[in-house]
Formats: structure tokens, C-alpha cells, sequence
């Protein structure tokens, strides 16, 4: 019994023992350290110079750590685990952990550097002025891609809109199927369907074209502008006249038609052509605008390379709606012609000036306000897309500063106008004292010509000396940066180095002490473009037209469009073999395309069967250097059939002869047939009775339909309104199709047009100002009155009363001096004409 207690007990302690064992080795496993590791193993960074921080979880106490990086290009890692993108690519991040009893473990993360593209452009593109690039039906073209960044990593995917016209692989070569209009487009992107749902792009247009070329578009670009785009290069022959008036043949026509309503397309008048420098840009400007339904037809052109162009014939609704936008506004060389800029061209007829003011809310000097005001300053360029203003009156104070002109009634040719209708536009000068203009270069750019190349615009180019000899310099209208020089022949023929100077020129607004300067250098008169001199290469010649085509060895221009050639006829007698031989010279009109010159000799003067041996003089061209052809060339024109038009019907007398309603200076002749330029532009072959001076004579229109010579005469010579008598002479048919006209006496009713213009302006009373014209008026008279810079405020509008205008004040004028007038007005006289009025201040005595 007491054997077996203590066997219990025995037990029990061993029990006992066996818990104390095992119980520590339990406790120490659940609390052993967990495994150290990084926060990521794998990490994308999308742009250069982005971060991320590596994290180590779970790090031993008295262990090191040091970070490094597979590639630094890609990304680099400070000791702080700091991760920062370099470049595109991949790269590992190592984080070595070395503990304390000197064991290591390196922990890693892949990263990925993405740099997404922000642009995408279509390299080697061949755009021409259609803005399309040309291939042929079965050809193939290898299109380039530049990205930006340069080292975004984005893949690039090809597309083609229409790929029944052509194909694109995935490197962007482009294979041609069949013709016709489609677009190329490259966008990027980490796959296909990011890149398409992407904004990054760029696009083109591809013309597929067969053996014949074909028109791409036709596009209104304004109310009275056409632009027709062409997939080759166009043969300008086969689109305008040869006479240099730049009209239509009858191979492009717009026919007026009705729209469903029955409302009549608008009337366009003469229509002009201009082709771009590459031949496949047209752009036609009617005199009036386009607003309906016209039907186009293209139809027997022919390109440069001899093919055919497919017939084109389209109903289109044609028409602006597009409002004019005012663009900027930009001063000229001078400092003080301010030119507002507009989206297109437009009409200021209804213009009025609502406020003007000071950007830096300093109050505007009163004259400067009122020159600012006055409409007559405001005038239109050429092209009417911009108004002119001249800011040379206004005050000094005001002067290159920046204003506003707050304008309404603005509006473009169609009649759409600017949206608001008023708006605010800046007008400013700027007379700053600028440096002198500073000599860059010195050439002899020509046989006759030295230019000299500033880097500022040249107000005053000098003089050139060369040996002595001065030699008159004019300043480059296109840019006024350039000065080209005249040599004269005696210079001309100088080679080698020669010293040559330059005196006394001037840029604008160069202050008082370095207004002028003088420079010399030496430079090389050899011209090596000599030798290269322009060459007939062959001729052509056409007897039933008289033309003579010169295909020379370069492009050339003509030294004189129209003139006489030097020519031996010799003539052989119908039924015999009798012929005599005779000097003579023949009226011609030359145009030149290129290298090719079409010379159309008068008919008039080649009436006769034989031969004509027409000589072409040397200097008859020059090319871009201004190097003449230095050998003259004698071509021979056998004519078999004799032209007898010209001898036997004179030129028939004009349907109509009359002066325009709002210019009484011109006079209108009307011809119901195609005129010779030469002779119906020569100002003396009209003359009028009783004095009446013609200056000039001008071709409006000049085609199958009808010819119309505007006549200019003379200012106030028109002494009274009565009849008068035209006698037109010498004037001839178009190419010999008639002889000239009779010389009789047509009689038209004719208004004077001698101006009213103020003899005096005079203040009559403290309070009245009385102007006085050189005949009664008629009309209205707005005017400002100034005294001494303040502006005096009217009782009402001035009054007009036969040959006086009267300006009553509501208060008296401080004294007599200092009083200025700024007129605007539509005053004429009892005939029409126009008031001639001063811009500029009117002093009141």
C-alpha cells in the first residue's frame, strides 16, 4: 500500500518536472521575431523623377540595411529606400539586411518606369498647300513618328480611317489600294484600346490617285473666296487667261441657280485666280459674295506632268455665317500706323467708335479722345482684314501707351457681324527710342544689285559708294530689314574684292545722336552665277496664234511683260514667186510660269503670208539673282494662211460710255468684245473735248462676254456739267480679232468734278465758328472743337447754308487762340463730289 502511494507520488513529480521542461519552450515560440520583408515587391512609376518609398517591415534590432538599384538609368534609391524614376524602363531595387550575428538577406522590388507620351507628330509628312500628302494606286509609303517626351515609352499604333483606299502596318508603312480621300492617324498608349480612347493623336490626310489626277475639295474659305484643292500639280494654262488680268477660262464656271424656295443665287461678278507656289492650291476672289445654290463644274484642266484632270461638277450651297473675330492689333516700322487685325475681310462702312480709353485708367488727353474718335483715321488695308489707324495726331502724353476703342458695326463681306457687336479692340504707338540698326551682311545678290541686311527696319538705307560712285539704295517693302543698292553698268562689270561703303543710314525712331552711321566692308564682286546665266533651251511657235513658248534652262522673269520685238519679214506675193524683204517691230504681251515664257505677238502686225524672223534680245529675262540672258535669239514664224479679220473689220464702238454714280473722276467704256490690252490700256488713245484729262485707263473685265476700260481723269477737269465728246483711237480686238476702231466722236453727259475744299475757318462770335467752302454743300458735318486741348461742347449740329457751315457753341471761347477743329463729314457739292477735308486739326483764326 505504501509502496504504491509513493509510485503515485513518483509520478506526479515527474509530471510536475516535465511541464517546467516543455512550458518555457512554448512561450518562446509564440513570441519569436517575424521575417523581414519590403512593403511592396513590385512598384510602377509613370513619370521622370517620380518617387516611392520602400518600406522594410518587421526589422531586426542591431541589423544594417543599405539599398542599391540594377540600373540607375532607370531608377536610383536613396539610403532611406527612397525610389525615384530616371528614365523608361526596368529596374530591381535591392535592400542587403545584414544582421547582427553577420548573416545577410537581400529583399528586392521590381520597378517599372512608364513616361506617357504628351504628343505625338507625323515626321515625314509631304503635305502640299491642299494640305493633303499624294500616292499612287498600288504604291507604299513608310511614315515616321517623333514623341514627346523623347523618352516616353508609349507604344505607337497606326490607324487608317477608309481602309478600302489603303492599309497601314503596325510600323507605319502605308500601302495604296484604290483612289480616293482617307486620313492617317498615329496615337499612343500602353495598348491599342488606351491609345484609342486616348487624346494624344496626330492626323493626315492621304490622297489615293490613279493615272488621272482628280480635284480633292472645293471650299468657301470667306464670303467671296474659293479655294479648290488639286491631287497634283496644276498646268495654270488650262485655268487662267494668259493676258496677265489672272480671270478664268471657261474650264471652271459657278452657274446661279434657284434653291428649293425659289430664291435666285446671288450675282459674283468677275472672278480672279491665284494657284499656290506648288501648284495645287487654287484660291478664286469674286467681286461680290457667294450666298446660295451654284452648280461647279472643273473640266478639261490639265496638270503639270500632261495628265488629264477628271471632270468635277457639284451643287453646293454656298454662303458665310461665320462672324468676323478681331485677332490682335500690332504696330508698323514707324511706330505710330497701328494695324487691327480680323479672322477675315470686312466692311467699316457702318462703323461707329463708342469710347476710347487709357488700359492704365490715366483719363485720355481731350485731343487725344478726339482724334481717337474721328472715323476718318481709321481706314482699311488692302486686303481688308485689317483697319489702319494713324496714331500721329494724338497727344504726347497719350503716346505708347496702350488704349482701348470700344467699336460697333463691324462686319464682314457676307454682312455676318462681330459677335458682340461691340467690341473692344487696342490701338497703341510706339516712338521709343530704339538703337541704331546694326549692318549683318553685305552681297552682290545680282548683276545690278548689292544688298545689305540689318537687324532692324531701315528708315533712311543711305548711299552705297563703290570706287566712288554712289549708288541709291530702296528699302524692301515685304522687308524692311533689306536694302538692295543699284549698281550702274560701269560698277556692274567689277570682280574680286572691292572696299564699299555705306552713309548715312538710319533705322526708325533712333535717337537725335546716333541718328545716322557709316560702314565699310570689303566684299567679293565675282558673281559665279554668271556662268549660270539663264539658256533657251528650245522654242515652240504657233502661226495661228502668233504665240512663241521659250522654255529656258531655270526660272526666269520677264524684264518687260509687253513691248515690241525687232523682226525681218519677208514677204512672198499670192501666185508668184516674187518676195521682198523688210525691217519692222511687233507689239507683244509676254507671261512667264517658272521657266517657261508664252510670248502672244499683235496680229495686226503679221497679216501677211511669209516668214517672220523675231528677234528675242539678250536681257529679255532675268533669273532670281537678276542675271540677264546674255545672248539674243532669232526665231522664225512661217505664216501660210494670210489674216485678214483684223484689216476688214475695225473693233465695234462701245454699247455704253458713262460715269460712275459715286466717283465722278471715272468714266466707264463698255465694249460687248475681248480688247488687246496694250491698246486699250494706253491712257492717250481717249480723248475727251473741252479739255478733259485722262489719266489712266484700266481693264475691269475683259473677256468673251463683254470689256469694260475704266477710265481716271484728271482731278477738276470736268470744268462744268454738260456734254462732252470721246474719241477712242487705235484701240484694237483681243489676239487680232478685230482691227482698230473708228475713230468717232461719242457724245456722254458728264458731271464736274472739281471738290468743294474750306477756303476759311473763322470764329465769328465768342460762341460761332463759321466755315466757308469754295461752293454751296449739302450733306452732314459732325465735328470736334478744342481749345487748347479741352473740347467745347456744340449747340446742336453745325448748320449748312449754301456755301457756309456754322458752329454754334453752348459756351463763349477763353480768347482767339488755340482753337482746333477734327471734322468727319459727307459733305458734296451739288454734283456728288466729295468735300475734300483735312485729317488732321484745323486751326480756327
Amino acid at each position: 500500500m505504501k509502496h504504491k502511494r509513493r509510485m503515485k507520488l513518483a509520478f506526479l513529480l515527474a509530471v510536475l518536472l516535465l511541464v517546467q521542461v516543455i512550458q518555457p519552450i512554448g512561450l518562446q515560440s509564440s513570441k519569436a521575431a517575424a521575417t523581414p520583408k519590403l512593403n511592396k515587391s513590385t512598384i510602377t512609376l509613370r513619370n521622370t523623377g517620380d518617387t516611392y518609398t520602400l518600406v522594410v517591415k518587421n526589422k531586426r534590432s542591431g541589423s544594417k540595411y543599405s539599398w542599391s538599384t540594377s540600373n540607375k538609368k532607370v531608377a536610383t534609391v536613396n539610403k532611406y529606400g527612397v525610389v525615384t524614376a530616371a528614365n523608361g524602363g526596368s529596374a530591381t531595387i535591392r535592400c542587403k539586411i545584414t544582421y547582427a550575428t553577420k548573416k545577410t538577406k537581400t529583399l528586392t522590388c521590381a520597378v517599372t518606369v512608364r513616361i506617357p507620351a504628351t504628343e505625338v507628330s507625323i515626321t515625314n509628312k509631304k503635305l502640299t498647300a491642299n494640305n493633303c500628302q499624294t500616292i499612287k494606286v498600288g504604291e507604299q509609303y513608310d511614315f515616321n513618328r517623333k514623341l514627346t517626351p523623347s523618352a516616353a515609352t508609349d507604344n505607337t499604333y497606326w490607324t487608317i480611317e477608309d481602309t478600302s483606299i489603303a492599309t497601314v502596318d503596325s510600323k507605319g508603312v502605308v500601302t495604296a489600294k484604290k483612289k480616293g480621300l482617307t486620313r492617317l492617324i498615329a496615337t499612343t498608349g500602353t495598348s491599342r484600346s488606351s491609345a484609342n480612347k486616348g487624346i494624344v493623336n496626330d492626323a493626315m490626310n492621304l490622297y489615293v490617285v490613279g493615272d488621272t489626277a482628280e480635284v480633292i475639295s472645293v471650299n468657301q474659305a470667306s464670303a467671296n473666296v474659293i479655294q479648290i484643292a488639286f491631287s497634283d500639280p496644276i498646268n495654270p494654262d488650262t485655268v487662267l487667261n494668259l493676258d496677265g488680268s489672272k480671270t478664268l477660262l471657261d474650264n471652271i464656271s459657278f452657274l446661279a441657280l434657284r434653291d428649293d424656295y425659289g430664291k435666285q443665287a446671288s450675282a459674283y461678278g468677275k472672278i480672279t485666280g491665284e494657284f499656290s507656289t506648288d501648284y495645287t492650291l487654287l484660291t478664286l476672289k469674286s467681286e461680290m459674295p457667294f450666298k446660295g445654290k451654284y452648280k461647279i463644274t472643273i473640266k478639261n484642266l490639265g496638270t503639270k506632268s500632261e495628265k488629264l484632270v477628271d471632270q468635277y461638277i457639284r451643287t453646293v450651297e454656298l454662303g458665310d455665317t461665320v462672324a468676323p473675330k478681331y485677332v490682335d492689333t500690332t504696330v508698323d516700322e514707324t511706330g505710330l500706323l497701328a494695324s487691327i487685325n480680323f479672322s477675315e475681310p470686312i466692311k467699316v462702312s457702318g462703323m461707329t467708335i463708342e469710347a476710347v480709353s487709357r488700359a492704365d485708367g490715366i483719363t485720355m488727353n481731350a485731343l487725344s479722345t478726339a482724334v481717337l474718335k474721328n472715323k476718318s483715321i481709321y481706314r482699311l488695308s488692302e486686303d481688308a482684314t485689317s483697319i489702319l489707324v494713324n496714331m500721329n495726331n494724338i497727344n504726347a502724353n497719350d503716346k505708347n501707351k496702350l488704349i482701348y476703342v470700344l467699336v460697333k458695326g463691324i462686319e464682314d463681306l457676307a454682312g455676318n457681324k462681330t459677335n458682340p457687336e461691340s467690341v473692344s479692340m487696342q490701338v497703341y504707338s510706339d516712338t521709343s527710342a530704339k538703337p541704331q540698326a546694326n549692318l549683318l551682311s553685305l552681297e552682290r545678290t545680282g548683276y545690278y544689285t548689292i544688298t545689305a541686311t540689318y537687324d532692324r527696319a531701315i528708315e533712311k538705307p543711305g548711299t552705297l559708294y563703290v570706287k566712288g560712285v554712289s549708288c541709291i539704295g530702296t528699302v524692301e517693302s515685304k522687308d524692311k530689314k533689306v536694302v538692295k543698292y543699284s549698281i550702274p553698268p560701269s560698277v556692274a562689270t567689277l570682280t574680286g574684292a572691292q572696299s564699299v561703303s555705306i552713309l548715312g543710314f538710319s533705322g526708325y525712331n533712333v535717337s537725335s545722336s546716333s541718328a545716322y552711321t557709316n560702314v565699310t566692308r570689303t566684299i567679293d564682286f565675282t558673281i559665279s552665277a554668271m556662268a549660270n546665266a539663264p539658256r533657251l533651251v528650245d522654242y515652240t511657235t504657233d502661226s495661228k496664234t502668233n504665240m512663241i513658248t521659250l522654255n529656258y534652262s531655270k526660272k526666269v522673269h520677264l524684264s518687260l511683260s509687253n513691248g515690241t520685238l525687232p523682226a525681218a519679214v519677208t514677204v512672198t506675193y499670192t501666185g508668184t514667186t516674187y518676195t521682198y524683204t523688210y525691217s519692222t517691230t511687233i507689239p507683244y504681251q509676254a507671261v512667264v510660269t517658272d521657266n517657261v515664257v508664252k510670248i502672244i505677238l499683235d496680229a495686226d502686225n503679221m497679216q501677211q503670208i511669209g516668214t517672220y524672223l523675231v528677234t528675242i534680245p539678250a536681257a529679255f529675262v532675268t533669273d532670281d539673282d537678276d542675271i540677264p540672258n546674255n545672248t539674243a535669239e532669232t526665231i522664225a514664224i512661217v505664216k501660210t494662211e494670210a489674216t485678214t479679220t483684223p484689216s476688214t473689220n475695225a473693233l465695234p464702238a462701245p454699247v455704253s460710255v458713262f460715269q460712275a454714280t459715286n466717283d465722278n473722276n471715272i468714266i466707264n467704256v463698255v465694249f460687248e468684245n475681248k480688247l488687246d490690252v496694250a491698246s486699250a490700256t494706253k491712257a492717250s488713245n481717249y480723248t475727251f473735248s473741252n479739255g478733259v484729262v485722262v489719266e489712266s485707263a484700266t481693264l475691269t473685265q475683259n473677256d468673251k462676254t463683254k470689256a469694260v476700260v475704266q477710265l481716271r481723269v484728271a482731278l477738276a477737269s470736268i470744268v462744268d456739267s454738260e456734254e462732252y465728246d470721246l474719241t477712242i483711237n487705235n484701240v484694237m480686238g483681243y489676239s487680232g480679232s478685230y482691227g482698230s476702231i473708228d475713230a468717232k466722236p461719242i457724245h456722254v453727259t458728264l458731271k464736274e468734278n472739281n471738290p468743294p475744299t474750306i477756303v476759311s475757318a473763322v470764329l465769328t462770335s465768342d460762341s460761332t465758328i463759321v466755315l466757308t467752302f469754295t461752293e454751296p454743300v449739302r450733306g452732314n458735318l459732325n465735328c470736334t472743337v478744342t481749345q487748347n486741348g479741352n473740347i467745347l461742347t456744340q449747340a446742336g449740329s453745325p448748320v449748312i447754308s449754301d456755301v457756309y457751315a456754322t458752329i454754334s457753341l453752348n459756351t463763349s471761347v477763353m480768347g482767339t487762340s488755340g482753337i482746333y477743329l477734327l471734322i468727319n463729314s459727307n459733305l458734296v457739292d451739288y454734283a456728288g463730289n466729295s468735300a475734300i477735308i483735312s485729317d488732321g486739326a484745323i486751326a480756327v483764326r
